[in-house]
């Protein structure tokens, strides 16, 4: 899977977590890492926060889920939550978001 996230602390957090639940996590902290990392690896599955500090992660989000991948935005956007872009499965709020409940959403998502 992929997890992109800016917040380093946050990141690994949630890495740790997806780790423990036996999936392998490539991480980026912006959009450009992350489409390299996209292009290279082709996860099933990626988690996103929609605010990177190099772009929109919404808009990458959109891109990689109209190829295929599965996605969940990790937002603080309460816009993006309630009407996620073309794409993105599902919109979770980041303040509400403890690693435990991302990877509750992630099993869900591949069940």
């Amino acid at each position: 899977m992929l997890l992109v996230e800016d917040e380093d602390t946050i990141r690994q957090l949630y890495a740790d977590r997806m780790r423990e639940i036996g999936l392998t996590v490539c991480e980026a902290s912006g959009v450009v890492e992350a489409m390299r990392i996209y292009e290279r690896e082709l996860p099933r599955i990626a988690c996103v926060d929609g605010r990177l500090p190099d772009g929109s992660g919404a808009d990458f989000a959109r891109e990689i889920g109209l190829r295929g991948a599965r996605v969940i935005l990790i937002t603080n956007d309460q816009e993006l939550y309630e009407d996620p872009p073309a794409g993105v499965e599902l919109a979770v709020l980041k303040i509400n978001l403890s690693p435990i409940a991302l990877a509750a959403a992630i099993q869900g998502l591949m069940a």
